[in-house]
Order: structure tokens, then sequence, then C-alpha cells
């Protein structure tokens, strides 16, 4: 359906331009001189408004994409906490730790039983390109949930697995959420950062430090690759949300146009999200620092993409 309404917006404007550039050379017919059209029958009122016709076509598949909403953070960051916190604005609805194509959940040698993840299943079955098909799927699922949810006037956040992008392949870079969806949604993303010590500290506790070479410039390297990719989207940082909860959250509610409901504070941690790694209470708040090792220590003092992110970030 996709490609025939843009098949149509093309020849819509193929068809414009033609219109008008043929329009000046074309004699008015003798024969209707003295005639006035029967305008009204074809349900237009002025000679021009058929050029204003077709350009409101175009316009209205410009605006037929609907809107989505992504929050991208990295793990470790903090993510979980400020997901819950969204996830219980009004008529508000996240899905956890998305990605179209991941596979860090299944386990390869030992099918697990999931009777309803069809792309995990095609997995098992040895399905030939599965990246295309799981492409489809993934596409199919999200515009089937925002169809199911635009007439009870819910709005879809998607949390992205943005770890699964940035610090888990030989070759990073690629934001797979986006690029997947961007042809079928308008995308309303922010992202939420937090100072890399904190979280690689904790991604070596989790012992989730799966790029290579696991060192921390390396780490910092991939977070600013990350920032360059998304270079024009809205950072809110982790360290003003524990210190101003309520600020950060209307600025980021605004940045993704949801309204905010300032009781959130008694409810959010009702919120089911997946990746609740950190935190085991319900108070938001700063935390101290893990201990730090020597050798992590030499790490950060030697790091220039750290001291890059500091620069650019006041850290």
């Amino acid at each position: 359906m996709s490609n025939e309404l843009t098949n149509l917006q093309k020849q819509i404007q193929e068809a414009l331009q033609l219109i008008q550039a043929e329009s000046a050379l074309l004699p008015y017919p003798q024969q209707h001189a003295n005639q006035t059209l029967p305008a009204a029958e074809f349900g237009f009122e002025e000679p021009n408004s058929l050029l204003d016709k077709c350009a409101a076509v175009c316009a209205m598949y410009a605006q037929e994409k609907p809107t989505i909403r992504i929050i991208h953070h990295l793990a470790c960051t903090g993510g979980t906490l400020i997901s819950k916190c969204i996830s219980v604005m009004p008529n508000t609805y996240l899905l956890s730790e998305v990605h179209p194509y991941t596979d860090l959940h299944v386990v390869k040698k030992n099918p697990q039983y999931m009777p309803s993840d069809l792309a995990s299943l095609s997995r098992y079955a040895g399905i030939p390109q599965l990246n295309n098909l799981q492409k489809e799927l993934f596409i199919n699922s999200i515009s089937t949930i925002c169809n199911h949810l635009q007439p009870l006037g819910g709005q879809l956040v998607l949390r992205d697995h943005t770890h699964s992008d940035f610090h888990t392949s030989i070759t990073p870079g690629k934001p797979s959420l986006v690029d997947t969806l961007s042809g079928h949604f308008n995308i309303k993303s922010v992202i939420t950062f937090r100072n890399p010590i904190d979280s690689y500290l904790s991604l070596k506790k989790n012992g989730w430090l799966r790029f290579s070479p696991s060192t921390f410039e390396e780490y910092c390297a991939r977070i600013l690759l990350m920032l360059e990719v998304y270079e024009t989207v809205p950072i809110f940082h982790y360290e003003s949300f524990v210190e101003n909860p309520a600020e950060t959250l209307i600025n980021i509610c605004a940045a993704l146009s949801i309204d905010y409901d300032d009781t959130w504070p008694g409810i959010f941690d009702i919120a089911q999200v997946s990746g609740d790694s950190g935190r085991s209470d319900n108070q938001i708040s700063v935390r101290p620092r893990r201990e730090l090792d020597p050798e992590t220590s030499r790490e950060i003092l030697e790091s220039e993409s750290f001291h890059l992110i500091c620069s650019n970030f006041k850290y």
C-alpha cells in the first residue's frame, strides 16, 4: 500500500509540473469562450483549483505517515528508570528494548519456547534471507500496534535497544530502529545519556562488555559515534534527571509530544519494563559511584574519547 501511495504521489507531482509548463502555451478554446464551465459539478470553483487539489493530495500523503516516539540510550545509563516514568504518562504505551535484528536474547544451541516470537522461530528454522524477513515482520508488527492504538487515543513509544547497535558488534554505527521505521513513520526521538564512567563500571559488573577491545577508550569512542549518528536528536542527562526529575520529564515529554502528568511519582514503579538491572527500589536520587580499580582509573585518565565527551558535556 505504501509503494502504491508513493507512486501516486510521484505521478501527481509529474502531472503538476507538466500542467504548469504547458498551461501558458495553450489558447483558451473558442467554443468555450462565452460559456460557464460547470465547475461545481467537478468539485471545484476556480480554474486553478485543480492544481491546488493535486498539491493537497501530495500534502495529504506527506501527513499520512503516523508519528512514532523513540527513546535511545545505552545499557546501564538509567534508561529503564526514565522509561518507566514516561510509560505512565497519559495514553502512553512503551515497548521496551526494541530492535529489529538483534539476537542477544536467542540461545542458538538450545532453542527456547517462544510461541509468539516469529522472528526467533524463523531463525531456529533456518529460513533464508532472515534479515529481510525480520524487517518485514517488524514493520508490520509496529504498524499493527499503531493502528490498534490510534482509535483508542494511545501513543506508542519505543525504547530502542541502542546498545545492540553500538556496543555489541565489530563494526558499530548503524541506527537500525530508525533506519527500519523512518520510511513508514514520522519519528520523534530523544537520547538519555549518563557519565560514561558510571555506565562502564556497571557494564563490567554485569558482564556486558560485548565489544572488542573491551577497554574504556573503546567504550567512549563508540559513544561518540552514537552521538554523531544522532547529532540532531535532543539529549537529556541522567544526572539532571535524578537531581530534578519533574523538570527533565517535562522537557522529554515536550520533545516527544507526549502529555505530561504530574502524578507520575506515585505510580511509575508499577510499570513493567524489561532491562531493570540497576535500582531495586522506587527512590529517584543520586547514587554513589562504584569503586574504581587501578586499571580502570588509568584507562579513564588516558582516554582521549572520554576527555572529548567531558569537554562537550561538562562532565
